[in-house]
């Protein structure tokens, strides 16, 4: 194998190293692993059960368990680390997960190995939808990019819930808990790079998910940062101020000593090892939720290794399975067929991203051989772990482009987005990517790099079902991507944009893909739907909403309408996809419904 140097090299270093494996001291007591994981097969009563160890899964369990709950995990994967070396730990390493056309059985374990439907507005295509399954969930397999909505987005969240909790103003202590800040290391990165952020929107009490960013920063990042600078973009103080209007440097769910990923499990499991009991079922399955004849969730029946046992919750059973997994339970629990509760926007309102990646050569030395060259693997891994420094530091890439730009879109295309987006809504993402894509006839290229656009401002609307009624058969995705003509028009001009970024970084050599046989807007778009994908970011499959709002599926504290006891917390909660990266703001949803059940609401 190509990477057998590189992790060789970092796998036992860091596993080594690893919190929270095998036995150790913390706060003057043994601590044992095997205290915080659940014994299988056995019946067991909690005061909560959470179902899925995600993103929000293991944020709202930690601060239950610190809150002296008892609290278990029901956790379809393990430990990352352990089912994938240092492939999750390593930034540099995130690109081996944009398998998006690659459609045969993954040997990925903390991969749920998803496939969508075919997508007509992408010519048919299936994608495969990377998603966690491990401890972390999908904030162990994805860009790491942490950053927040804009004012205006959260704004029509309030509008769609009737509730001025998420309004910005009331959002940003649930924003700003989770993590804990910490600014650029200059010594490291060079002195000469000027990083704009704005640590007021931290809190210095924040924690225990470290953000941060990247101890280098690529050749081409500045040169980017100018053609975003000359091009009418205008840089803003970070991206986690409440809004996105220019561009900015990435701040990273990043341990800024280590420089490995702080996924929820590298940060809030780990820290829940040394003070609480939380306990975590790993490799087990959720079948379905329980009720008694008052409608009360009372636990889950969980299956591991073909052993189906019950972890009964006294309080409440929490879903935070993911935006396809907690549906499909909801639905094989009552929520589909036979009905408990009639709520038809059950697997409905999918909203996602779409992304467009193009491939550029440049003049300069980017990544695209560091994951396919062992001398340069060997190099790369040294720094790192010397020097916690050079390319595998970051995910190839600093800056990141936001703007809401007319150019292209007719005025029917203006108006659909302005009826359905906050004023302050971007209708496109821009971000540089080091790995790039060699061609086949340079495989050992070091100068190739991706310019990637995500359409931010989506019309489209899938849908999530079952399969079957068996929990194993995985669910029916179809996210229709691209279905709209004013998406198709903002696909168009936003790939012309790219390419005016490319020119005026002055490095590039020529685009190899898509090329520049593709000229008309007719060529664009045939272009783009026979390589845009979907964009990892799907949300609101149990949207939170109105009383009156038939498909509402959540009260706006995350409560599930027509039964007691049952909250759903995660991507699928939130009534809308905001802008940007959706992960800092399933932290804070984490953060503000652990909140209202310890204040008993």
């Amino acid at each position: 194998m190509k990477h057998s140097v590189f992790t060789t090299l970092l796998g036992a270093s860091l596993l080594k190293s690893a919190a929270g494996f095998g036995s150790r001291i913390a706060n003057g007591k043994t601590q044992l692993l095997g205290n915080n994981v659940g014994i299988l097969a056995q019946n067991t009563t909690f005061d909560y059960v959470v179902v899925g160890g995600g993103t929000a899964g293991l944020t709202i369990a930690t601060r239950l368990a610190d809150a002296k709950f008892s609290v278990a995990v029901v956790e379809a994967g393990g430990f990352y680390e352990l089912d994938n070396g240092n492939t999750s730990q390593v930034p540099g390493y995130g690109g081996k997960y944009l398998t998006f056309n690659d459609l045969s059985p993954s040997p990925v374990l903390v991969d749920w190995d998803l496939i969508t439907e075919a997508q007509p507005g992408l010519n048919n295509r299936q994608i495969h939808y990377t998603s966690g399954k491990a401890l972390g969930g999908s904030s162990a397999l994805n860009d790491q990019i942490y950053q927040r909505s804009t004012k205006g987005a959260y704004d029509q969240w309030v509008d769609l819930v009737g509730d001025d909790n998420y309004s910005w103003e009331n959002f940003l202590p649930y924003l700003s808990k989770s993590p804990q800040f910490t600014p650029p290391n200059l010594a490291k990165i060079g002195v000469n790079y000027s990083i704009a952020y704005d640590a007021s929107v931290y809190s210095s009490t924040g924690g225990p998910l470290q953000v941060s960013y990247p101890n280098y920063f690529q050749p081409f990042d500045e040169y980017l940062k100018t053609a975003f600078a000359s091009s009418g973009l205008a840089e803003i103080e970070g991206l986690a101020s409440g809004h996105l209007d220019g561009y900015a440097a990435s701040t990273l769910i990043l341990d800024p000593a280590t420089q490995t990923r702080s996924s929820s499990e590298a940060s809030f499991f780990q820290t829940a090892l040394d003070s609480t009991s939380l306990t975590a079922y790993i490799k087990t399955q959720a079948q379905k939720v329980l009720f008694d004849d008052d409608k009360q969730a009372t636990g889950v029946l969980v299956e591991t290794n073909g052993a189906t046992y019950t972890l009964t919750a006294s309080k409440e059973v929490i879903l935070s399975a993911g935006v396809f997994h907690s549906p499909q339970i909801l639905m094989l629990s009552g929520f589909g067929i036979p009905v408990l509760s009639d709520l038809p926007g059950v697997g409905q309102n999918l909203w996602d991203h779409v992304f467009i990646f193009t491939n550029h050569e440049m003049d300069l030395t980017t990544n695209s051989a560091v994951l396919s060259d062992p001398s340069l693997q060997a190099v790369a891994a040294e720094i790192y772990l010397s020097n916690q420094s050079g390319p595998l530091t970051g995910i190839g890439g600093s800056f990141i482009g936001w703007e809401r730009n007319n150019t292209g879109l007719s005025n029917a295309t203006l108006a659909a987005l302005a009826t359905n987006f906050s004023t302050d809504w971007p209708y496109y993402e821009y971000l540089g990517l080091s790995s790039g894509s060699n061609p086949t006839d340079e495989p050992s290229a070091n100068n190739y790099m991706f310019l990637t656009t995500a359409l931010q401002s989506i019309l489209s609307r899938g849908y999530v079902s079952i399969r079957s009624a068996n929990i194993s058969d995985p669910p029916i995705i179809d996210p229709n991507a691209l279905s709209t003509d004013a998406e198709k028009e903002l696909a168009v001009a936003a790939l012309k944009r790219l390419r005016q970024f490319a020119e005026a970084s002055r490095r590039h050599i020529r685009e190899s893909n898509p090329g520049s046989d593709y000229t008309t807007d007719s060529q664009i778009l045939e272009w783009i739907q026979n390589n845009g994908v979907n964009g990892y970011h799907a949300a609101c499959t149990c949207a939170m909403g109105r009383a009156n709002d038939s498909m509402s599926v959540l009260d706006s504290q995350t409560r599930v309408y027509g039964v007691k006891g049952l909250r759903v917390v995660d991507a699928s909660a939130m009534p809308l996809l905001p802008p940007g990266h959706p992960m800092g703001s399933i932290f804070a949803l984490a953060e503000k419904t652990a909140a209202d059940i310890i204040e008993g609401i």
